[in-house]
């Protein structure tokens, strides 16, 4: 393998998002300011023994939020 900043720190990343087998999803989830604040887009969700990184969040602080979710092998 090749030692390079690209394969030290993003690989995993760039292999886990266009996998064949990667799938995108959306849904609404109720999220609060503390939710937000705590969140990072490198952070990995499981959701029913699946796991997911958000792609996307469009917030409404009044109701439900629509989350884009990339599934992961």
């Amino acid at each position: 393998s090749v030692n390079n900043l690209f394969n030290e720190y993003w690989a995993t990343y760039y292999d886990e998002l266009y996998h064949p087998d990667t799938r995108m999803f959306s849904g609404n989830f109720l999220l609060n300011n503390n939710d937000l604040s705590n969140f990072e887009f490198t952070d990995i969700i499981v959701i029913e023994n699946s796991e997911f990184r958000v792609n996307n969040i469009n917030y409404n602080a009044e109701g439900m939020s629509k989350v884009e979710l990339i599934k992961l092998n």
